[in-house]
């Protein structure tokens, strides 16, 4: 049975009451991106709050987490009101698709969307819903780009091996891609996630890899240390 929290070195995550576990996709997404000072951040479909308190942690910057279903908003309120950060962090329970644009667009929008398969569906039904959403990720890209400022910027985490497919998505949504950063469970293995920083800007595209385990179970690569020390209490800074 997993943990019902999940301890920081800033922060506690309680997640009794969310479907979806703190993992290490949120992690990753919460540490990677790039905050280019930004003032307003959304953080798309937040779950326990993980990654609006990551990049609470990392920035000055306000900070509104959206999500959709209503026991995992309440647990992320529970989290950020016993953060360091509850001043600057607002949780709200909606549904993305269908409520009022913000009066004030976003700099950075982060999200961790639902990807798995639809075709192995898990037996609790909240957990369906936050797995396996029917929304395709392009309304994700749509929203973001409708949601965020005229130079903003979006990331996203998802599968590698969609990568080709959801590239034109990402393109006809409107966003350049500005890196992708190739996610390598350990060393020698073929990727198996995207994190995708996209910009409303014309850029050039910048590829790396990033490897969370240096060839062993349990042992992390300096890839993975240098953006989790911050965070990870085993991981001296």
């Amino acid at each position: 049975m997993p943990n019902t929290w999940f301890r920081f070195k800033q922060f506690t995550v309680h997640q009794d009451k969310c479907a979806m576990k703190v993992g290490t996709d949120g992690v990753l997404l919460g540490a990677w991106v790039k905050t280019n000072s930004a003032k307003s951040i959304f953080d798309f479909g937040t779950g326990t709050g993980l990654i609006s308190l990551m990049l609470a942690q990392r920035t000055t910057a306000k900070i509104t987490g959206f999500e959709f279903d209503k026991d995992a908003a309440n647990q992320a309120k529970e989290n950020v009101e016993g953060s360091p950060w509850a001043s600057r962090i607002k949780i709200v329970h909606a549904d993305l698709f269908n409520c009022t644009e913000p009066a004030e667009k976003a700099d950075l929008i982060v999200c961790n969307p639902p990807f798995h398969a639809s075709h192995v569906l898990p037996d609790n039904q909240s957990r369906k819903l936050a797995r396996h959403h029917e929304m395709p990720l392009k309304n994700w890209f749509d929203k973001a780009f409708q949601w965020s400022t005229d130079d903003g910027e979006a990331a996203f985490i998802f599968p590698f091996d969609r990568f080709e497919e959801l590239r034109n998505e990402i393109l006809s949504a409107g966003w350049h891609i500005r890196n992708h950063t190739e996610v390598v469970s350990t060393v020698g293995k073929k990727p198996v996630r995207s994190l995708v920083r996209l910009s409303k800007l014309p850029v050039s595209l910048e590829t790396q890899r990033l490897h969370i385990e240096n060839g062993q179970r349990g042992i992390y690569h300096e890839d993975f240390i240098e953006i989790a020390k911050p965070f990870y209490p085993a991981l001296p800074d």
